[in-house]
């Protein structure tokens, strides 16, 4: 029973591994640069974690709080239009409201961004293509420049490494799947084996 319960989680690990949909995460690399800053000691560490730490308003949360926007996806949709993707609709189907989901959904879900040790942010985004992906992000950061001119936001960024096209899937993750459905499988052999020990004390 024991040897069955183990067979059966590698089975059913394989087994999930194969049938869910495989998602691409594509990832670009920037560095914030304030316009007109007068560099110093005091400026570099306004853009890194040290800066975010203090809680003091950096280059990194201008950035952060600019990628979250509702206008800045929208703009991005009607640049690269994969709303149809987002909400999993046929085109035809699609309707207003669809683009404000997808807008959503995808600031939300899709796109993410973080501040990395070094004071760099990591923008990432995951589809089911992969090409997709990387031109995801690529018009992102696009429409991120024209964001900040347009809400007369002084802020700068250089663009580290730009997002390709990942070779290999982000998931379904098969070590995750097995390394899960083996603990479930070991909980039920404790399980297993206190019953048989329990049965045979009485």
């Amino acid at each position: 029973m024991l040897l069955a319960f183990f067979a059966i989680a590698i089975i059913m690990a394989y087994f999930f591994y194969w049938t869910t949909p495989k998602s691409y995460t594509a990832e670009a690399t920037i560095l914030p640069i304030a316009s007109g800053s007068g560099g110093g000691m005091a400026e570099f560490l306004a853009g890194t974690g040290l800066g975010m730490l203090a809680n003091s308003e950096t280059k990194a949360n201008v950035i952060l709080i600019a990628m979250a926007s509702q206008t800045l996806a929208e703009n991005v949709l009607k640049k690269f239009d994969i709303v149809d993707i987002i909400v999993n609709k046929p085109g035809a189907e699609l309707k207003l409201v669809d683009f404000e989901k997808a807008a959503k959904t995808m600031r939300m879900n899709t796109v993410k961004s973080f501040v990395t040790k070094n004071g760099s942010i990591t923008i990432s985004a995951t589809l089911s293509d992969p090409d997709k992906a990387a031109k995801l992000v690529n018009v992102y950061l696009e429409e991120l420049s024209v964001f900040f001119n347009q809400k007369s936001i002084n802020m700068n960024f250089n663009i580290i490494d730009s997002a390709r096209p990942p070779l290999l899937p982000s998931s379904p993750d098969l070590m995750k799947n097995l390394i899960i459905s083996l603990g479930i499988a070991f909980f039920f052999g404790l399980m297993f084996i206190g019953a048989n020990v329990g049965l045979k004390g009485q």
